[in-house]
């Protein structure tokens, strides 16, 4: 998104995104409403739209282990765990989805007056209702916000992959407060 926002409006300077320089003391971009709040106790969310990008659970497990399996290789990446909502990160933590949910979205909920939910599966359409609002977003070609960009090679068995399919019910159940988001998000859970 930060792409598309430098190609085609980095001329408004009402315009202003976060730096996604990891080596940037001021990098904020992977920071929740609380974090930012800590960082600066002047800033507060107020009137504020918040806009959550989301995805489907099961989607996002999926990409979220080829990617650490990409970037830590030396770490004993198992998908099984994906079956209870759980993913190796690159320091070796065995880390939950819900984690997730509760970083960028429980908090926001209470304190956010107007949140949307940029969902990925409906990028295109989510972004141009959001956006539209704040930015001329025709000048946007429609190949850039229709087209993909997933860098991480997929490494799981399509027989597992299969296998998350049918258990979808039981991740969910392991999984309570992604299920609530993707219940507000999407109106309703992905099912098969």
């Amino acid at each position: 998104m930060e792409d598309i926002f430098n190609k085609y409006f980095s001329d408004r300077k009402d315009i202003v995104q976060d730096s996604i320089d990891g080596n940037d003391s001021n990098s904020f971009w992977h920071d929740g409403i609380s974090d930012r709040e800590r960082r600066d106790p002047s800033f507060s969310v107020g009137d504020r739209e918040v806009v959550i990008c989301v995805r489907r659970l099961r989607s996002w497990l999926v990409s979220r282990f080829n990617y650490e399996k990409k970037r830590s290789p030396s770490i004993p990446h198992d998908y099984s765990y994906l079956l209870e909502g759980r993913f190796y990160e690159s320091s070796g933590y065995l880390n939950h989805a819900d984690y997730y949910v509760e970083k960028y979205f429980s908090d926001v909920r209470h304190k956010a007056k107007n949140i949307r939910f940029l969902r990925v599966e409906n990028f295109s359409d989510d972004f141009r209702e959001i956006f539209g609002a704040h930015v001329d977003v025709d000048l946007i070609k429609n190949d850039i916000l229709s087209s993909k960009n997933n860098k991480s090679h997929n490494s799981i068995p399509d027989s597992f992959l299969a296998e998350m399919k049918l258990g979808l019910s039981d991740l969910y159940e392991r999984c309570p407060r992604w299920k609530e988001l993707e219940t507000l998000a999407y109106g309703g859970l992905e099912s098969f």
